[in-house]
């Protein structure tokens, strides 16, 4: 009797004591929060973040990137950012970064204005709770480039030419059929469209004579233009709609944010610090080419990288007007709320 008492008594010691040194080992590691991310100028803020981790988010969530190259299938953790970033390294598009999410994979995503709204249409619960980077009007991040030796006076004449779009969750085919409509021109009727051209094959789309023109990234006019400046033309950047609604939103796991809202509270307050730490950097530093192509502002052909706000709330006029727009182009059926889908509420900073 004595020696089964004896036996249970150190049954129970031994649970309790590895009950406290499991709970005193899980107080000492942070909780991963782990991101679908794709790497553009629209969240180039947020990955300098987490590329700077150490000394910006030590003792908090360990925010992990979980992304994929281009025409890859298989997403993976970035341990490490390369030495230098092309076209091609962490290029995912919204609705794949959500589908990560949906299969647990993810606690979170990195998405643009369009996958947003798609994603509020089909009811998918994850909450926006972040903006983390925006076009800018008056020095927008995007243009329309055209082969050299078409009249860009005379849009009546682009009647017949093929027009480019990148891969995304459809956004930039929208934003093209935008500027088409703006100048006169019936996207549906007029041109061709070839959709969906990578990063990497936009210049041999060209040169192959797939398009005539294209709604085409900073970074690849930039090179376009400095590599071969006969062979192309820049019409206009980003200007035919607000600017302003081209955003990447950071959406998360309802369930995950009910869970973790403190840390989720401190993470994006730092964040907010980091964007105002960097806005004070000297410009000449901020323009700076770094070795990885990691750039912060820029002034070519009165065209700039991507913005954050100094507080990144997310501005929901912006995502109600394009909303609309979609509607319109028949990518979604009809205008829904979107109240719901949005949580501002963790940010310290001013929300102006």
């Amino acid at each position: 009797m004595y020696n089964n008492l004896l036996k249970i008594f150190f049954v129970i010691f031994f649970a309790i004591s590895c009950g406290h040194h499991t709970a005193a080992s899980n107080s000492t590691v942070n909780k991963n929060f782990n991101v679908g991310f794709f790497l553009g100028g629209r969240t180039g803020t947020f990955f300098r973040l987490w590329d700077n981790r150490q000394s910006w988010l030590k003792d908090q969530l360990n925010v992990r990137l979980l992304t994929k190259d281009i025409r890859q299938n298989d997403f993976y953790f970035v341990e490490k950012a390369p030495e230098k970033i092309d076209s091609k390294w962490s290029k995912a598009t919204g609705d794949e970064l959500i589908d990560l999410v949906l299969l647990g994979k993810a606690d979170s995503a990195l998405i643009g204005e369009t996958a947003f709204i798609k994603m509020v249409h089909k009811k998918i619960p994850l909450i926006a709770i972040a903006e983390t980077g925006h076009d800018l009007k008056g020095k927008a991040g995007h243009a329309m480039v055209f082969r050299s030796g078409i009249d860009l006076k005379n849009p009546k004449s682009w009647k017949g030419l093929t027009f480019g779009a990148r891969r995304s969750a459809g956004g930039d085919l929208i934003v093209l059929k935008e500027f088409l409509l703006s100048e006169g021109l019936d996207p549906y009727k007029d041109v061709k469209i070839v959709d969906q051209i990578d990063d990497d094959k936009m210049y041999s789309s060209f040169e192959r004579g797939l398009i005539d023109a294209s709604y085409v990234h900073l970074s690849t006019v930039r090179s376009m233009i400095e590599q071969f400046p006969d062979k192309f033309q820049v019409y206009k950047a980003l200007d035919w709609i607000n600017p302003e609604i081209s955003q990447a939103l950071l959406v998360v796991n309802a369930n995950y944010l009910k869970e973790n809202r403190s840390k989720l509270k401190e993470l994006l307050n730092t964040y907010s610090r980091f964007i105002v730490w960097e806005k004070a950097l000297p410009k000449d530093k901020r323009k700076i080419r770094g070795a990885r192509g990691i750039q912060l502002e820029e002034d070519f052909m009165g065209m700039d990288f991507p913005q954050s706000y100094d507080c990144p709330y997310i501005r929901k006029e912006l995502l109600v007007e394009w909303q609309k727009v979609l509607v319109r182009h028949k990518v979604v059926p009809s205008e829904l709320p979107i109240d719901s889908y949005i949580d501002n509420s963790l940010f310290e900073c001013e929300i102006k």
